[in-house]
Formats: structure tokens, C-alpha cells, sequence
């Protein structure tokens, strides 16, 4: 499944309530996260994922984290393209 299809499912997901899914489905990404490392042009996407996740649980600390280590990823690839 690519990166967008796998995006749009998990958004899909979360709009729909599907709660026990979406949760199984951070697991897979908690997974995919310590697989890429913390260059990999994803990692944004996948720390907003997981940040959205955070959100439809009710956890904005967790969405909150995980939405600053994704600004942070995207400012060091944004710096170091010049």
C-alpha cells in the first residue's frame, strides 16, 4: 500500500470513529516510525498521522509531541536542502 493510500485510510478511519482500528493501526505506525529513522522524507507525514490518531483519542499531549517532533523534521530537511 503506498504512503498516500495508507494516509488516506487511516484519515478515513479516524473521521469514521473507528477508534479499535485506528489504534491498531498506531501500532503499525509506531513500528514504521523506528524503521525509517529520523531522515526519512515520510517522517512528517507519519508523525501527523500518528498526531491525528492522538487527537481522535482524546490524548492532545500525545498529538501535541507528535506534532512538534514533525514540525521540527521539517524544518531541519527544509534547512539542509538550502
Amino acid at each position: 500500500m503506498s504512503n498516500t493510500t495508507e494516509a488516506l485510510n487511516i484519515k478515513k478511519l479516524i473521521q469514521d470513529n473507528n477508534y479499535d482500528e485506528v489504534l491498531s493501526e498506531k501500532k503499525a505506525l509506531d513500528v514504521v516510525l523506528r524503521e525509517l529513522g529520523d531522515n526519512h522524507p515520510d517522517l512528517v507525514q507519519y508523525l501527523d498521522l500518528l498526531a491525528e490518531i492522538h487527537k481522535a483519542n482524546g490524548n492532545p499531549r500525545g498529538a501535541k509531541k507528535d506534532l512538534q517532533k514533525s514540525s521540527k523534521a521539517l524544518d531541519e530537511r527544509l534547512s539542509s536542502q538550502g
